[in-house]
């Protein structure tokens, strides 16, 4: 909710219901899920945009059976999602792996997606009426290694979508930009991960390399980093839990892909501690050094910012 200078006001709201079910036996584990989601926004009219009220119902239903045949072992997923204004889809999945060595696992999966617009893309004051709802199918093939303190893992993906959600500075009447679909576009990329220990400290981390294209126009998809790593080094002090991650964003595009923002690295810190037998307080400093980056081209990037927390967590 913004109340801005101007006289502008602007409210969302959502509600979720959700409820998953599990059933476990010989023959494997089955799931079974239910979501229920209502979303209204309200805005009253100000200089360039009309008054709004619209709410918007969906519902999804899924079931998934996890089995094991001799040494591989299989994921089976089905979900149905039945959205107020778009209508309803299914999206399916089959995922499938298997150990070899004592210490190594090879998986491969495929699977569709069914994203409807949220009622801020298709009704909000930079959205579009005319939005459709993205479709895609993905792909991929993970190796996993795992022995004593020590796991690693690599993720080949490759994602195809029809009408992928994106943003536009061209078209737009609000001037910044404004949701539209891009008609065909492909994401495809490797993502590197690890962890292990070092003395009392854990070290972990991953990289990701991505190539994320509009295969209409042949320019890049915005705010997709080519490259991006995060290191995390977390250590036991005393009773606490503490720790430092460094984060690293490479070069994005924006404005339609016209447009290049700069990489840039940011230092988080974190730390926590029970205090009790179902309480952790917990705390963390983002951007410690406060360091001054651009985000996405037009506003302006948080600066160092601390917060405190209380876990509660019963068992």
């Amino acid at each position: 909710s913004t109340d801005g200078t101007d006289g502008s006001n602007h409210v969302t709201t959502g509600r979720d219901i959700s409820m998953l079910a599990q059933h476990e036996s010989g023959s494997g584990t089955l799931s079974v899920g239910l979501e229920s989601k209502l979303d209204k926004l309200e805005a009253a009219g100000d200089t360039y945009n009309l008054a709004i009220t619209e709410k918007r119902r969906q519902i999804g239903a899924s079931v998934g059976w996890a089995f094991e045949t001799g040494d591989l072992s299989w994921k089976l997923s089905s979900r149905f999602d039945d959205d107020e204004k778009f209508g309803g889809n299914t999206s399916n999945a089959v995922g499938v792996s298997m150990p070899f060595g004592s210490s190594w696992r090879v998986s491969a999966g495929v699977g569709t997606a069914f994203r409807a617009p949220t009622i801020e893309q298709t009704t909000g004051s930079y959205g579009s009426a005319t939005l459709r709802p993205e479709v895609g199918i993905s792909k991929e093939v993970r190796l996993a290694y795992g022995g004593g303190d020590s796991s690693a893992d690599l993720t080949i993906y490759r994602s195809d979508y029809r009408d992928m959600f994106g943003t536009s500075g061209s078209t737009c009447a609000a001037g910044m930009f404004c949701y539209i679909n891009v008609s065909r576009a492909k994401v495809e990329g490797l993502t590197l991960g690890g962890k292990t220990q070092i003395g009392i400290a854990t070290l972990s981390g991953h990289i990701d390399v991505l190539r994320a294209r509009d295969l209409v126009t042949g320019t890049f998809l915005n705010y997709r980093p080519k490259e991006s790593a995060t290191i995390d080094l977390t250590a036991p002090i005393q009773k606490w839990s503490a720790g430092a991650q460094w984060r690293g964003v490479g070069q994005r595009y924006y404005a339609s892909g016209a447009s290049i923002l700069r990489g840039y690295a940011l230092l988080n810190l974190h730390a926590s501690r029970p205090i009790g037998r179902h309480w952790t307080l917990q705390t963390r400093v983002e951007n410690a050094a406060n360091r001054t980056y651009d985000s996405d081209g037009y506003n302006a990037a948080p600066a160092r910012r601390w917060f405190v927390g209380l876990k509660w967590q019963g068992y």
